[in-house]
């Protein structure tokens, strides 16, 4: 199997992404509009930092999954808005101040590669350490797949060893002076 992405301009001038798939001595071309896979990353987003939980299933597509490396691993094979409504609700406990800041979106077929930066205070239980009362933050890199207008799945690679050293459950890399 071969992937030839192509990108042209529609009449919109919305970007359009094309891959031809050859499968034996078949071609099927699956088209991808790139702006709006963006969009919906982003609106994600809105929805966590507007705590708007409601809008989730709006979002998430109904076979939504969560994979990767992370120090959130998913909770168990639960698929579907609620994996994320739970990961949403341990961070407002703990950081009822949480944001997001998208530092960067790149899209390429049904992908959509998001950067950002969480941060807020910490309050509550977080990663078994009760609050601190400290500013945390850490960067956070989404690979999500759009499905039928939907993020299908979020595979997300945390910093975690940057938010296990603010916690103070690991030490410092830089030395004292």
């Amino acid at each position: 199997m071969s992937l030839i992405p192509v990108i042209r301009k529609t009449n919109d001038e919305a970007k359009i992404a094309e891959k031809t798939i050859r499968k034996g001595h078949t071609e099927v071309i699956a088209m991808f509009d790139l702006e709006a896979n963006k969009a919906i990353a982003l609106r994600l987003v809105e929805v966590f930092n507007g705590r708007r939980l409601d809008l989730l299933e709006d979002v998430l597509h109904p076979e939504f999954r969560e994979r990767g490396l992370s120090a959130f691993p998913p909770a168990g094979t639960e698929v579907g808005s609620g994996a994320r409504r739970k990961l949403y609700e341990m961070f407002y406990q703990a950081i009822p101040d949480a944001r997001a800041e998208v530092l960067d979106v790149v899209a390429e077929g049904d992908k959509v590669v998001l950067a950002d930066r969480f941060g807020g205070t910490h309050r509550g239980e977080f990663l078994g350490r009760p609050g601190t009362g400290n500013h945390i933050e850490w960067i956070a890199i989404h690979i999500y797949t759009i499905r039928d207008g939907k993020v299908i799945e979020d595979a997300v690679m945390t910093d975690a060893f940057a938010m296990v050293q603010q916690l103070g459950l690991a030490p410092s890399l830089t030395k004292a002076e």
